[in-house]
């Protein structure tokens, strides 16, 4: 299912911080709505269960720099701890 391939490119290198897809990748469909992609770029932050964080990405980053990246990692940290 589209968690254990969401994992899959977990494991295939984004070492926690960034993953990428081919534009050709089926999987990016399926990401594109179940995020609710409706234009490009777009920086949706979610969990390593696929859980998001913000779909608000872009704006935060260029609102408050990055200090977004903190505030993200803590709220990952947080919902892990209840997971």
């Amino acid at each position: 299912g589209l968690q254990e391939e969401m994992l899959g490119l977990h494991a295939r290198g984004c070492n926690g911080a960034l993953a990428a897809l081919p534009f050709h990748d089926p999987l990016r469909l399926e990401l594109k709505k179940r995020y609710d992609v409706t234009a490009i770029p777009k920086l949706v932050v979610v969990k390593q269960s696929g859980e998001v964080i913000t779909d608000k990405g872009r704006k935060q980053i260029r609102e408050r720099g990055l200090s977004c990246f903190r505030n993200w990692v803590e709220v990952a940290d947080i919902f892990q701890n209840f997971s």
